[in-house]
């Protein structure tokens, strides 16, 4: 989930405490980390059926993007924004359930392209897919997925039009209703921006929150 900014009323300087970075990689799981775990674990350990995907199906609705773009757009935030790289599992050595965040890799999470999807009954099948199907392996840090989806059958269209979609798959585990607000807004400045990011490592992280 990415950190949200809370305001609070202070009245002593003993109640001021800043959020910093703590540079860590790996901690104790939070506790809606290990509870997701465990009930995903204990109850919905089936091969090729999730409970836990969380979509934002964005539409293009005016102009073109091209989906190389998006693809480097949606690397930057993966880096930036490590939970969505974080792994959780379980640690036979102290028995506990930990994060554990990992390099940003093309393995770490899915890019797919989809054209012809010109019907309402197609893009409901794509999204009951998007929706139902096993993408994930929280174990490994593969919390998040990418769907770019085309009416056109235009193998040499690399772009995105009026009508087509982008769909970012989440696990659960990793992102909440409150996380799609900072998440677009996340995507929309790599979108737009061409500056060089802040190194990760001085931007609280979730982990930090969990710690």
């Amino acid at each position: 989930m990415f950190p949200k900014k809370h305001s609070t009323s202070l009245s002593t300087r003993h109640d001021i405490q800043q959020l910093v970075a703590s540079g860590r990689t790996e901690a104790l799981a939070s506790s809606l980390q290990q509870r997701i775990y465990l009930h995903e674990q204990l109850y919905f350990h089936v091969p090729d059926l999730s409970v836990y995907n969380f979509l934002v199906p964005l539409k293009v609705k005016y102009g073109s993007i091209s989906i190389e773009y998006i693809h480097s757009s949606l690397r930057s935030v993966i880096e930036q924004h490590t939970i969505l790289r974080t792994a959780v599992c379980f640690n036979q050595a102290n028995n506990q359930i930990e994060q554990y965040i990992q390099p940003l890799t093309d393995e770490i999470y899915s890019f797919q392209r989809s054209q012809g999807i010109s019907t309402s009954e197609q893009l409901d099948e794509l999204l009951t897919n998007e929706s139902t199907k096993k993408y994930f392996d929280v174990t490994k840090g593969k919390v998040l997925r990418c769907h770019v989806v085309q009416q056109s059958t235009e193998n040499h269209d690399h772009s995105l039009h009026q009508g087509d979609f982008i769909i970012f798959n989440f696990h659960h585990i990793a992102f909440d209703w409150g996380s799609v607000k900072p998440f677009l807004k996340a995507f929309e400045q790599a979108c737009y921006t061409d500056d060089d990011c802040q190194p990760t490592l001085s931007i609280p992280q979730y982990i930090d929150f969990a710690l």
